[in-house]
């Protein structure tokens, strides 16, 4: 052997090593888009997460994995604020697994959810109650489902059918929050149908529960707002429309002052308030011929 095949020969025995061990120290690297798009999502890019996983879902037949990207690249849309994207990712999921009872559940859920949140309520109304015939929810599932489909009646007006959804929810309401959301609900549901007593003896309800008359006693609290708390800012605010329109102004003003430290934005609170106050200096204007 000459000198120089002893030398290329000792080089491979010395370098190969060095490489398995640089190898060894390294990070791995993705073996597929689903795995790749998993690393995206963890590093909160849902871009580049959903570019790769729909191209992972165009030759991936492998009904575990495909599940998986499938609720991930619906993640990755909804984190995006892509909401009509989100719900043709959710209607291609169900053309898929429309025969598949769990998968089924879940995909119904989010596809009602989706549909509320780009305003098409029919769709909304028909998936939550083609949830209702598919699936065995629990008591939670079935509070929330009644619960969509009341809020889908009162913006259509339908008051008698709103008013039935939301007691049901009300009968299957598992906690305070939502058996005190419930009764917000039938409330102001009275309200658009200018049942102003009724609406105010259960928001009068709503005050005197001790998760919130507490929250009234105490004050507002710094950091961000919990579900109970803009509750109680919804429930204020309406007491106060509806106290104004008895002329109580006074107790009015009070709870539009009281729903500024809890409803979500206060600037509404303060407008109503403003707009209420100056209804008093209004003076009227006689109009020449």
């Amino acid at each position: 052997m000459s000198d120089n095949a002893v030398l290329r020969a000792l080089f491979r025995l010395l370098t190969v090593p060095l490489f398995l061990c640089c190898l060894a120290g390294c990070e791995p690297y993705p073996t597929d888009d689903l795995e790749a798009a998993g690393e995206a999502a963890a590093e909160l890019d849902w871009a580049q997460s959903a570019r790769l996983l729909q191209r992972y879902l165009r030759d991936e037949m492998d009904e575990t994995k495909r599940w998986e990207a499938w609720k991930l690249l619906a993640q990755s849309h909804e984190r995006m604020g892509e909401r009509q994207w989100l719900v043709e990712t959710l209607e291609s999921m169900l053309h898929e697994y429309e025969k598949d009872p769990e998968r089924l559940k879940w995909i119904l859920r989010e596809l009602g959810t989706a549909y509320e949140s780009v305003r098409a309520w029919d769709r909304a109304s028909d998936t939550w109650l083609q949830l209702l015939d598919v699936a065995e929810l629990s008591d939670s599932d079935a509070a929330r489902l009644y619960e969509h489909m009341g809020m889908y009646y009162q913006r259509e007006r339908k008051f008698d059918l709103a008013e039935d959804m939301f007691s049901m929810a009300l009968e299957y309401a598992e906690d305070t929050y939502f058996s005190a959301l419930c009764r917000y609900q039938i409330a102001y549901t009275y309200y658009l149908e200018d049942r102003f007593d009724e609406a105010l003896a259960l928001i009068e309800e709503i005050l005197a529960l001790p998760e919130y008359s507490e929250r009234l006693k105490k004050g507002r609290r710094d950091g961000s707002l919990s579900r109970e708390d803009e509750l109680l800012g919804r429930a204020l605010l309406l007491k106060g429309d509806m106290l104004e329109t008895r002329e109580k102004k006074d107790e009015a003003l009070a709870c539009f002052r009281q729903a500024e430290n809890w409803y979500p934005n206060p600037e509404v609170t303060r407008k109503r308030e403003e707009l209420l106050r100056d209804r008093e200096k209004v003076t009227p204007v006689i109009q020449g011929k």
